[in-house]
């Protein structure tokens, strides 16, 4: 009996760098639980584009993608740090150096528009994951650089106008609690002074 991800991979629609995702997060673990054990699906769920801290992820790729973006990340962190005269090494994280970051971070740093730049560093991104694709069989792994592309493909996509509005009215909520929470802590410290 065949594996069950050779009838779910051919069953997933094509990805396309330049068209908006075809499906979204929740279709596809709802596909993918159709046919996959829990623990598989876990391992997908668990898949992020970025982590904040290096740490094992339980795919070869996933490992690879990981140290590909942080070392792309940390030289693009020096690369600003020193643009703008501060020590880069707070923001680094520690992994191994890879000299094709390096010289992707370089690039992109070149670019003077920011959405130039962003669709720069995931076309490199989509690249990567060609290279990391070949070789794959209808397996985890291959699931894993499907799902990465979906996540790309949704990240730059179009956003729903709602959720951005939610999302900026609890970001201007929650700087006015901030802010009323800082005046209230200064009043305190200005009349302990005068006591």
């Amino acid at each position: 009996m065949l594996d069950p991800i050779y009838y779910l991979y051919p069953s997933l629609p094509a990805l396309v760098r330049t068209a908006p995702p075809p499906l979204g997060f929740d279709e596809f673990l709802r596909q993918v639980r159709q046919f996959l054990p829990s623990k598989a699906v876990q391992i997908l769920q668990d898949a992020t584009l970025f982590q904040d801290q290096p740490r094992p992820a339980r795919l070869t790729v996933l490992n690879r993608w990981y140290a590909r973006e942080h070392a792309v990340r940390n030289e693009l962190a020096v690369l600003r740090a020193r643009h703008k005269g501060i020590d880069p090494r707070r923001y680094l994280r520690s992994v191994a150096k890879d000299h094709e970051a390096v010289a992707i971070a370089r690039e992109a740093f070149e670019i003077e528009s920011p959405i130039k730049a962003a669709d720069y560093l995931d076309q490199r991104r989509w690249d990567f994951l060609d290279g990391l694709e070949v070789g794959q069989d209808f397996n985890l792994e291959r699931l894993a650089i499907y799902l990465l592309r979906l996540r790309l493909l949704q990240r730059r996509g179009p956003h729903d106008p709602v959720e951005g509005e939610q999302w900026l009215g609890n970001c201007l909520k929650r700087t006015e609690e901030l802010t009323r929470s800082a005046i209230h802590e200064y009043g305190e410290i200005i009349d302990n002074n005068q006591s």
